[in-house]
């Protein structure tokens, strides 16, 4: 059988073709970036809402984007650090259902400084969908422990606070802030090994000069 124009360079051109392929594949696979956003309540603290006990302090919002992955509030020791104590961070979706919880001792917190709940599971489809997160704590030392609070500057008619004494305010809101994160594929390395793959395969008419023989 007769084979025509197959060469060395033809070969390798073909190898490397292949090579840049499936390397494109597998970074358009296995490739992960994550963009982040992040949005808030207030634009700055006022107060505390008073000392939190085992009586949760609760605050409702809306999620403005979908893949809600972390939130956080500012704690507060009244500038007096404690030793004992947790505060405990609970977030609850619009149907009561517990999305994510976290508990972290007290005295390891810094005052004015965020107090974060990490999601092991992001809420995918968390736009324009309501939650409330709760806080309690066991610290009985001293005024205890608070959360930052302040007048709310974000559009959110569904936003209510709920003080550690019951009563409910819509004009302040937690100083809270929310993480937004999205991972998707990273298209550049993927997109580089293909343009490379291309260049292989169009060099294959000039990889040496014609030659034929017999198998």
């Amino acid at each position: 059988m007769e084979h025509k124009w197959i060469t060395p360079a033809r070969i390798f051109l073909l190898c490397m073709t292949a090579v840049f392929l499936a390397l494109g594949v597998v970074g358009y696979c296995c490739d992960r970036q994550t963009s982040e956003t992040s949005a808030s309540l207030i634009e700055k603290h006022t107060s505390g809402v008073g000392q939190i006990t085992d009586t949760a302090a609760s605050q409702t919002f809306t999620a403005t984007e979908n893949n809600l992955s972390v939130v956080s509030v500012m704690f507060s020791n009244y500038a007096k650090k404690v030793k004992t104590g947790t505060l405990t961070l609970t977030l609850a979706d619009e149907n009561g259902a517990v999305v994510g919880e976290d508990t972290q001792e007290a005295a390891d917190m810094r005052n004015n400084a965020f107090v974060s709940l990490t999601l092991a599971s992001p809420q995918a489809d968390s736009k324009g969908k309501v939650y409330t997160l709760s806080i309690t704590s066991t610290c009985t030392e001293g005024k205890g422990v608070t959360v930052r609070m302040g007048e709310k500057t974000a559009e959110d008619a569904a936003a209510v606070l709920t003080l550690p004494d019951g009563t409910t305010d819509t004009a302040n809101a937690m100083n809270l802030r929310l993480t937004y994160r999205e991972t998707v594929a990273g298209r550049m390395p993927a997109f580089t090994c293909l343009l490379i793959a291309l260049c292989f395969a169009c060099a294959l008419p000039f990889g040496g000069r014609k030659e034929s023989y017999r198998a």
